[in-house]
């Protein structure tokens, strides 16, 4: 809404140097549409329309404000089992001493009050006089809209988040429709062709025969030409009777030995992966003066830091990878990957999956995969993390045919 005029953030977050890109911009966003107690219903699809970034920026930095510990999160209702947007609560105060919340709440048990706008089943820590908003000359502007929004935007949001996500994904409606329509306006007669003949065959088709339809198409044209005759069939008929199907298998090319692989695909995230399981290439980390004055003052753990430079430079191919990725760059590929590659699955970013994927990189010290913008789908093994093992065995199984499936960088 363009006439709010007010953001109620806590005051101690400005400063706090753990904060990073969009972090600010996000928090402000939440702040905008908070009630008394501090709770918003905002879709991420929407915040990252607004703020005019990707989806997956959005939450990076609400991950990133939740481990600050500025924002809550919870998952909101669903009428049809669905994923939905969440419920996110600005926490406008730190903790206080024990000392101090005792006695205040000691006081409201004498008192028999509890502060006002807080839900029954919500606890709401005491303000803190550091990161108390200043006083004005009317009352503290706690709630910007009074609807703030409504039921039915939020299930408007959160449908059009669904619909936004899943739209690119290979198995998606629109995508279908999308790779019709390619395949029908290329067909010679498709001028004169019935159209929803054409798409009813078209939807019949598994995903394999309607892309071996489409790439073949040119090829039965050719034969039907070649051999003498004058008219095509329709596409509707060249679908339903799987005419391709009938051709002469193809010649089968000289496969190249190295092909580029784009950012995030199935050959990109194979190498990738590869490279990971094979471990740490760099040399050893070594503590610098300062860090160790760090680690002498408690501030850190000496493996925390070493952790850290690992990740930083223990994968040189890794890190050339995403510096590559992070400007839509792909790298080098060996094309005996392929194998690998067929083992991957589409992973939309930001689901549960992709927090699985993103836990065990952490856990296992691995960098985790560069900002993919606006793409929504990233490609992991099948399975999950838990899919790593199959993984790692058709690698052993490809290196002891002498296969050589690494991947190199791109010469530019």
């Amino acid at each position: 809404m363009s006439d709010l005029r007010f953001s109620i953030i806590p005051g101690w977050i400005v400063t706090d140097p753990r904060l990073k890109g969009r972090d600010l911009q996000v928090l402000c966003l939440l702040g905008r549409h908070i009630d008394k107690a501090g709770w918003c219903f905002r879709s991420q699809v929407r915040m990252a329309r607004q703020l005019d970034c990707a989806r997956s920026t959005v939450q990076s930095s609400l991950e990133r404000l939740m481990k600050i510990g500025v924002v809550e999160r919870r998952t909101g209702d669903s009428f049809d089992g669905r994923d939905t947007s969440y419920h996110y609560r600005v926490i406008f105060d730190r903790e206080v001493a024990a000392a101090t919340m005792n006695a205040w709440e000691k006081s409201d048990a004498e008192t028999g009050c509890r502060p006002a706008g807080t839900p029954a089943d919500i606890s709401a820590p005491p303000a803190d006089p550091e990161s108390a908003p200043p006083a004005g000359p009317g009352s503290a502007p706690y709630k910007n809209d009074p609807d703030l929004t409504s039921p039915a935007e939020q299930e408007r949001d959160a449908r059009e988040g669904e619909r936004e996500e899943g739209e690119n994904h290979p198995a998606s409606r629109k995508a279908i429709e999308r790779a019709f329509e390619r395949a029908f306006q290329a067909w010679p007669t498709s001028v004169s062709d019935s159209r929803p003949e054409a798409w009813k065959a078209w939807a019949d088709l598994s995903p394999d025969e309607r892309q071996q339809a489409a790439e073949e198409a040119g090829r039965y044209e050719a034969a039907v030409k070649a051999g003498g005759r004058k008219h095509l069939c329709s596409h509707a008929v060249y679908l339903r009777e799987k005419r391709w199907t009938r051709l002469e298998p193809q010649a089968s090319e000289e496969r190249p030995a190295a092909v580029l692989a784009k950012p995030f695909g199935k050959l990109w995230q194979a190498a990738r992966i590869k490279h990971l399981l094979a471990g740490v290439t760099g040399p050893a980390p070594v503590l610098t003066r300062v860090e160790q004055q760090m680690v002498q003052a408690g501030r850190f753990t000496a493996e925390q830091l070493l952790a850290d430079k690992r990740v930083k430079t223990g994968f040189p191919a890794i890190n050339a990878m995403h510096e590559k990725a992070t400007h839509r760059q792909g790298v080098t590929v060996s094309t005996a990957l392929q194998p690998l590659a067929e083992m991957m699955e589409a992973v939309r970013v930001g689901s549960e999956r992709w927090e699985e994927w993103r836990l065990e990189h952490e856990v296992r010290g691995w960098p985790w995969v560069p900002d993919p913008g606006r793409q929504e789908w990233v490609y992991f093994p099948a399975g999950g993390p838990g899919g790593l093992r199959d993984f790692e065995a058709a690698i052993r199984a490809s290196e002891a045919k002498g296969n050589d499936d690494g991947a190199q960088q791109a010469a530019e």
